[in-house]
């Protein structure tokens, strides 16, 4: 199958560079906000590409644009009854070789494993998951140290569209989240970390199946 014509529809940072976490993990954090609300981040999306190989184009949309370029597509929007809803249309997006258009780094990473089996992303491995829900919930407890951060990273459209909506989600200004950054943030987030290592040491490391990450 050629792989000349995937397309990765990835958020800019201010200097025109990937920053998004979603696009590159390819799993969505579905505790980042108070309400359950998802965060978009891109990064593992970026990496599945990266990792198995797979040529590809970047096509940089912000914020404001997200809704409008994805609803051309043909995408449908995000369930809003569904787990971790925050918007109706959110990054990571991709662009098949056969011309099919996806959103949602979770299925996207199962469909390029399918096309794209070697090497394997040990999706059916349960070590996969697991590690995938304990990143979230490791997220959780630190979004006042984070979501405050994310506007200086960004174009000045994709700035005041991220104050704007962030600040709705909260329903409070993203200077007052970042006041409620302490200490007992990552007091919180020592459990789901400690986890995290355990599942780490469990096939000896460096990689959490192993020696190799294949």
């Amino acid at each position: 199958m050629s792989s000349s014509n995937v397309i990765l529809y990835d958020l800019p940072s201010k200097q025109g560079t990937a920053w998004s976490l979603n696009p590159w993990k390819s799993t969505r954090h579905t505790h980042a906000f108070p309400t359950g609300q998802a965060a978009d981040t891109s990064l593992p999306a970026r990496m599945i590409l990266n990792y198995k190989g797979i040529p590809y184009t970047t096509q940089w949309v912000e914020y404001p644009d997200l809704a409008p370029t994805l609803a051309s597509l043909g995408l449908p929007p995000n369930p809003r009854d569904g787990p971790g809803y925050f918007a109706d249309y959110s990054s990571p997006a991709i662009r098949y070789a056969d011309g099919r258009h996806a959103m949602d780094s979770w299925p996207i990473a199962h469909e390029l494993e399918k096309q794209y089996p070697a090497p394997s992303l040990h999706l059916d491995d349960g070590i996969v998951a697991q590690v995938r829900d304990l990143t979230a919930v490791f997220a959780a407890p630190l979004r006042a140290h984070m979501i405050p951060r994310v506007p200086l990273l960004l174009p000045a459209r994709s700035a005041a569209y991220f104050h704007e909506t962030r600040e709705a989600a909260f329903g409070k200004a993203l200077e007052d989240v970042a006041r409620e950054a302490g200490e007992a943030n990552w007091e919180q987030a020592r459990p789901p970390a400690e986890a995290m290592g355990d599942l780490l040491r469990r096939h000896g490391g460096p990689f959490f199946l192993g020696t190799t990450g294949e």
